[in-house]
């Protein structure tokens, strides 16, 4: 997407953060109709259209819009665009918006930020219309926000570890900016040191910060972005979210995502240590236990189906189909096992809310002793090189790091289930 860069700080600056207004209502329970066909466009030099905002566009009242030209944007092709000043009009624009465009394409904004609760309803209707966002230029203050209301977000500008994923080209751009700092009121800023604020408004204000720390919640962020946002005064430069950041704390939800192990009673006696595979609203998660006296571990890989439209047992007989035409390895450390063979113990396809299956998968790798997983790194399921490419997406959610306290895997180790 063609843009204008280098906008000064102090146009930023002014328009951050805006009024901040005695209202509570956050909860936005529309159901949006979002029909209407996406526009075709002809082949365009990229390098010698207008651009999509001029610097004068990101003062204005925020408008959404898609592109005249499908130049490639920060996150995709073709995303739609909010651009300009969030308002208290804003939420009532983007409705009218999505019941004439669907929300299969990102909306990127470039913001400097505006009305706060403006924001956090403007975030609530994109989550519950289903639509992704990105970061466009630059997205600060109350912005930061309403991006938020992603399903998924994209907003890193790449990965951070050496794994690449089936739609990595959903990643960032560089030179984008995620910026926060306290919430205000605009003559606060103006005159930081009068003495003209009630008990009233100190309540209101602390009213707010509840309804932004849950909102955040809400919206499977770290809540420690709120902390670091109020330690920022507004008289103070903005604080720009590193890479890690975004990612660290959930803000860009695309990135993959693994918890340390974890350790969990089964039945009468045993017992068996987890970690998971997370990204965006979706996770799987890796088992390992033993079982009675067999020399070697178990792993069971559970996760949503990703055949779309197969009953329990369609699904259970499809991934048994993918995992005969897979092989496991295993890193400790710097050192691996590639291409071990596996048998499969069970599969078994569960049906869940919404229509979800979930798939479990219960394998032994021979090769393996219950010692050696004590050392565990790494465990993936890969591509023997049979699968076809509709079987990539279930070959991503199949990987898994192995960290946290080792400890865990062998106490799971010493208490096998009967």
């Amino acid at each position: 997407m063609v843009r204008w860069r280098g906008l000064g700080e102090a146009v930023m600056r002014y328009w951050v953060g805006g009024p901040v207004h005695f209202i509570l209502l956050l909860a936005v329970s529309v159901l949006l109709a979002t029909t209407g066909p996406i526009p075709a466009h002809a082949a365009v030099d990229c390098d010698k259209v207008e651009p999509d905002y001029r610097p004068e566009d990101v003062k204005t009242p925020m408008r959404f819009y898609y592109p005249p030209h499908p130049c490639t944007g920060n996150a995709v092709s073709w995303p739609y665009v909010a651009v300009g000043v969030i308002t208290e009009a804003t939420p009532t624009a983007f409705a009218e918006f999505a019941k004439k465009n669907r929300p299969d394409t990102p909306i990127e904004f470039a913001s400097p930020g505006g009305n706060l609760l403006a924001a956090l309803k403007l975030g609530e209707i994109i989550r519950n219309a289903g639509y992704d966002t990105s970061l466009g230029e630059f997205c600060a203050s109350a912005c930061a926000y309403a991006i938020m209301g992603g399903v998924k977000r994209y907003i890193a500008q790449k990965e951070l570890n050496s794994e690449s994923d089936y739609d990595n080209r959903f990643i960032g751009a560089s030179g984008t900016k995620l910026g926060i700092h306290q919430f205000y009121r605009s003559d606060a800023l103006s005159e930081p040191q009068k003495k003209a604020f009630s008990a009233i408004d100190k309540s209101t204000d602390q009213m707010l910060m509840g309804i932004l720390l849950e909102y955040t919640l809400r919206m499977d962020i770290d809540t420690h972005l709120v902390s670091v946002a109020s330690s920022i005064p507004p008289w103070q430069d903005i604080r720009w979210l590193t890479q890690e950041e975004m990612i660290g704390w959930n803000v860009d939800n695309t990135h993959r995502r693994y918890t340390d192990l974890v350790f969990r009673a089964f039945g009468r006696s045993g017992s068996y240590v987890e970690v998971s595979n997370v990204r965006g609203p979706d996770a799987s998660y890796l088992r390992m236990f033993c079982q009675g006296n067999a020399r070697e571990p178990l792993f069971a890989f559970i996760t949503d189906s990703p055949y779309q439209g197969l009953s329990g047992a369609a699904a259970a007989e499809r991934v048994r189909y993918v995992l005969n035409r897979m092989n496991i390895s295993f890193e400790f450390g710097s050192e691996k096992r590639v291409g071990t063979a596996f048998q499969i113990q069970d599969v078994q396809g569960i049906g869940q809310a919404k229509g979800k299956i979930q798939v479990s998968a219960i394998i032994r790798a021979s090769a393996l002793t219950r010692q050696d997983a004590e050392r565990l790194t790494r465990v993936a399921l890969q591509d023997g090189g049979e699968l076809a490419r509709s079987d990539w997406t279930f070959q991503d959610v199949v990987k898994f790091r192995i960290q946290g306290d080792h400890k865990l895997i062998r106490l799971a180790m010493k208490n096998c289930v009967e």
